[in-house]
């Protein structure tokens, strides 16, 4: 059995209330206009409640879209934490291509509505990304994913289309049997310890407003 000292966690968080969630816009890497000032509050709040589950992280994540990429950022300054930030295009949602920055309603006038899960295959725009690769990418992290010997903890910031289906990846759960969703500022801790996955915790946010 594994001493204490010797367990490793990973912290999954959604970002901070986003400016492109109020402005109803696709926003991946290149048009997301970030957080929200109350999502930049969040963030900072988060920063304590991170703290109290495992202690200081030995590495940080984050997908390189900037809502989530700007919530890690706030998280490290206020911790006054001294490490890099590891952009994983892996947590991202699903790529919008050259749908990137289009408002919902205008994106569904040029490329129409579509159910991803009956049409899997579909990009959600040219140079976008098919719900069956972005699940693809998710199975992808969690074979992948382990935690170097002498590192405790580590943290990652992604999207609740990430974490939720992060969750179906590890248990084989459809859409239609498992529903999940994740607030602003979210978090999901796990343990990890050789190759298995332990769900520890989901901690909501202190203000999910």
């Amino acid at each position: 059995m594994r001493q204490a000292e010797d367990r490793r966690h990973l912290i999954f968080i959604r970002h901070g209330q986003s400016l492109h969630s109020q402005r109803q816009i696709l926003a991946g890497v290149a048009n997301c206009p970030g957080l929200t000032p109350h999502g930049r509050t969040q963030a900072h709040d988060l920063a304590t409640q991170l703290l109290q589950i495992c202690g200081a992280p030995d590495a940080i994540d984050s997908s390189p879209v900037a809502r989530a990429r700007e919530t890690a950022e706030i998280v490290r300054e206020t911790l006054a934490l001294n490490l890099p930030i590891d952009d994983d295009a892996r947590l991202s949602e699903p790529s919008p291509g050259t749908a990137d920055g289009l408002s919902l309603i205008d994106y569904e006038a040029q490329f129409g509505t579509f159910d991803m899960q009956t049409e899997p295959d579909r990009l959600l725009a040219p140079g976008g990304e098919s719900w069956r690769q972005f699940l693809a990418r998710v199975d992808d992290f969690v074979a992948e994913r382990s935690i170097p010997d002498g590192t405790h903890c580590r943290w990652i910031f992604t999207h609740a289309g990430f974490m939720v289906w992060l969750v179906r990846s590890l248990v084989g759960a459809t859409a239609t049997r498992l529903r999940l969703e994740f607030e602003n500022c979210s978090m999901l801790h796990f343990e990890v310890s050789d190759g298995h996955w332990i769900l520890r915790s989901y901690l909501p946010p202190d203000d999910v407003s």
